[in-house]
């Protein structure tokens, strides 16, 4: 795994394959993109929590969303069904299994946390100043 800075962004990333296909797991400044999730790149600001999950001797980064009915507009029929399934026993809306992808669970919650709260902090910023008159967001 590697974690680097490219012009201000920082990244983390970690390149596996499944199969002939190359599939990237992605982490950075802007969110997560896991391919065989299906649903494109999840934004910051779409995620509510992450964290770890160590179950049989593996261990998951499991992600929380803000609106799950978002999430599943953009899932397929079976990754729905999987979707509500890993929620239902504790592993999140979406779960990624770190063991054949030389992921360290914690690092990645680390920084994916960090990026959630910086996300908050941005959407917290911007309603602080907006001059609608509206109450300001409690997040």
């Amino acid at each position: 795994m590697g974690t680097n800075s490219n012009g201000g962004r920082t990244k983390m990333s970690v390149h596996y394959s499944t199969g002939d296909s190359p599939l990237e797991f992605r982490v950075d400044d802007e969110g997560v993109c896991e391919p065989l999730w299906g649903i494109g790149r999840l934004g910051w600001s779409e995620v509510r929590e992450v964290f770890s999950k160590r179950d049989g001797g593996r261990d998951y980064i499991c992600i929380v969303v803000r609106d799950r009915d978002a999430l599943k507009s953009r899932q397929g029929f079976l990754r729905r069904y999987f979707s509500t399934a890993t929620c239902s026993t504790g592993f999140g809306d979406l779960s990624i299994d770190t063991v054949h992808r030389g992921l360290q669970a914690e690092q990645v919650v680390e920084f994916a946390s960090s990026m959630v709260t910086a996300s908050l902090k941005k959407k917290a910023q911007q309603v602080g100043t907006d001059n609608s008159g509206a109450a300001p967001l409690r997040v």
